[in-house]
């Protein structure tokens, strides 16, 4: 009779269940789910693009139904509020039931309970969102009611299963600051933002910069002023601006300060959906005007909000070229090789030889309609 001894067996035991564990990709930038062989990848509802599972099972006491979806979403969760509201979003049949969140190492997790009736069938929803800076997986997992305590046990598994992107994952590159600027000619302002967090878009309207998040609720906007108005007059209007997107906004705050030589004031506005920091800087007469749009209360942590505006630095453009005059032509029609050689001596802007030489021909022609007139 063969035998085996406990330790041999232990070990071969792990290694069966090691090997029944299978890793499943979740979503587009480096997610993952670790799961054993008891669950199984299935396409619950065909026109959900989420990554879907069958968490059920078998045995004595009868089969217990468990399903779920993990669904990536890009965009910035930087708080309670946000999470609550993707919350909301996101699992439709909630009553406002009450949201527990837990800060992790390196993470967030926002969780919710949902009892209902769907169909004349009593149904038990786990909401989850797990959160990292510029990303999130909302995890949905529910049960017939009887099944509840097999939920709970089930969902704790999935979850302990999951991993965010690693540290090496392209997406991770994206979420180091890029340098963007933005000029009037006389003004550049400069400012960093991670493409993760805030990407490029093409310019709306008149302005000079505008980057959005990924989920389209987070817009910055840089744009020309008026040159020479007041402070008072500029934010004023933005103020009016504002007030016809949301007819109840308010301003909240405003504060003068100096920045790299300019003077600039930060207007603060908030409505009962968004608030919106305006940040004025103006320098000899000529301003700039850059305005972040971001859901949620002005009290909302918003650290990328905050590193961006910590980022945004001013500088006044060289001025334009002065370029020689052009004296009147003592001999009209005739050219002077001189004269040009004068100005490319004097003259450092190449580039400026277009305007020189458009200079040049109406002092000719006036030149030689005055010959004309003698």
């Amino acid at each position: 009779m063969n035998t085996v001894r406990r330790g041999t067996f232990a070990a071969l035991l792990l290694a069966t269940t090691m090997a029944a564990q299978k890793t499943h990709q979740i979503g587009s930038v480096g997610a993952t789910l670790r799961l054993d062989d008891s669950w199984r990848r299935q396409t619950l509802d065909k026109d959900d693009d989420a990554d879907q599972f069958n968490g059920s099972k078998g045995g004595l006491l009868g089969r217990r139904e468990l399903y779920a979806t993990v669904r990536e979403l890009q965009g910035l969760y930087e708080n309670e509020a946000d999470d609550t509201r993707a919350l909301d979003m996101l699992t439709v049949i909630s009553d406002g039931e009450p949201v527990v969140v837990r800060r992790e190492a390196g993470w967030t997790r926002a969780s919710r309970v949902i009892e209902t009736k769907l169909g004349g069938i009593e149904l038990v929803f786990h909401s989850q969102l797990l959160v990292q800076p510029g990303l999130a997986y909302h995890v949905l997992s529910w049960s017939p009611r009887s099944d509840r305590k097999f939920l709970r046990s089930r969902t704790e598994e999935l979850l302990e299963g999951f991993a965010f992107p690693p540290e090496d994952a392209t997406w991770r590159t994206a979420c180091a600051p890029m340098r963007h600027t933005a000029r009037n000619g006389v003004l550049q302002i400069e400012l960093q933002a991670a493409p993760a967090f805030l990407t490029k878009v093409p310019n709306e309207y008149d302005e000079q910069l505008r980057l959005v998040s990924p989920d389209d609720e987070h817009i910055v906007m840089v744009y020309d002023t008026i040159d020479g108005a007041t402070p008072e007059y500029l934010l004023g209007q933005e103020l009016e601006a504002l007030v016809e997107y949301e007819s109840d906004t308010r301003e909240l705050s405003r504060k003068p300060f100096a920045l790299d030589g300019a003077d600039a004031t930060l207007m603060i506005c908030q409505s009962k959906q968004s608030t919106t920091h305006t940040l004025l800087m103006q320098r000899n007469g000529s301003g700039m005007v850059l305005r972040y749009f971001a859901p949620g209360k002005a009290s909302d942590p918003r650290p990328v909000r905050d590193a961006l505006l910590a980022s945004v630095r001013v500088a006044q453009l060289p001025a334009p070229l002065s370029l020689p005059d052009v004296p009147p032509d003592p001999a009209a029609g005739r050219f002077w090789p001189e004269r040009s050689a004068k100005f490319f001596a004097r003259s450092a802007n190449l580039a400026a030889l277009g305007t020189w030489s458009l200079s040049w021909s109406v002092s000719l022609t006036r030149d030689r309609l005055l010959a004309c007139d003698s």
